[in-house]
């Protein structure tokens, strides 16, 4: 297992101006109060290139500062997981972030839908929210029930990704951010990852195991 060990952009093999503009741009988000804190780590090759926390520990105005050795309680940290695979198919050719949903999931309809595009899903700003998707679903499924899709491991949300389909969006997309659990699950109903995996484990051999986890 590689130990990690602080050192310079230049060790690492990255560019010290991107590396600083990842900096910046977390700093201002803190700053503009798009979130209260931050905690950001870079490395590569072994060496941490950028270690820096920012903020609040607490929503509180008044609430102490945010130290990179504060412990606190993680949630939704499989995102990061599919928003990497998402970036690797389009780095593959088999993704484009710019396309509709449409050309991947065609049972997605309704209006408005045909201007939904994968980048929306992946920042949450496609006019659905989760409670609308919830509500949909838990009407529809009374009367539709559906076998899970090959390998699916999770039917519960198997169902409810597929029985959202045609719920209308409450907003235009890309007009508000709603964060949502459902936008992100839906990429993979229809396109799986670029290598065959168990059920649980996609992503393993081109996100996971790279980093030296098994």
């Amino acid at each position: 297992m590689t130990t990690l060990r602080e050192g310079t952009a230049t060790e690492a093999g990255t560019d010290p101006v991107r590396v600083d503009r990842a900096r910046q741009l977390a700093r201002g988000w803190v700053e503009a109060g798009y979130t209260t804190a931050l905690q950001i780590v870079v490395a590569r090759r072994g060496i941490v290139v950028l270690d820096d926390a920012l903020g609040r520990l607490t929503p509180e105005t008044d609430g102490p500062a945010l130290r990179r050795d504060h412990l606190y309680p993680l949630t939704s940290i499989t995102k990061p997981i599919v928003a990497t695979l998402a970036m690797q198919l389009v780095e593959d050719g088999l993704l484009g972030l710019n396309r509709p949903v449409q050309e991947y999931i065609p049972e997605v309809r309704g209006e408005g839908k045909a201007q939904v595009m994968v980048h929306h899903l992946l920042t949450h700003t496609s006019g659905l929210r989760d409670e609308d998707v919830k509500t949909h679903a838990e009407s529809n499924g009374a009367l539709v029930r559906f076998a899970p899709a090959p390998g699916a491991f999770r039917l519960a949300w198997d169902e409810i990704v597929r029985l959202g389909f045609d719920v209308p969006l409450r907003q235009a997309p890309g007009t508000e951010m709603s964060y949502s659990n459902y936008r992100v699950r839906s990429p993979w109903r229809n396109h799986p990852p670029r290598e065959p995996a168990a059920p649980g484990r996609a992503g393993s051999g081109t996100c996971v195991r790279p980093l030296g986890h098994a």
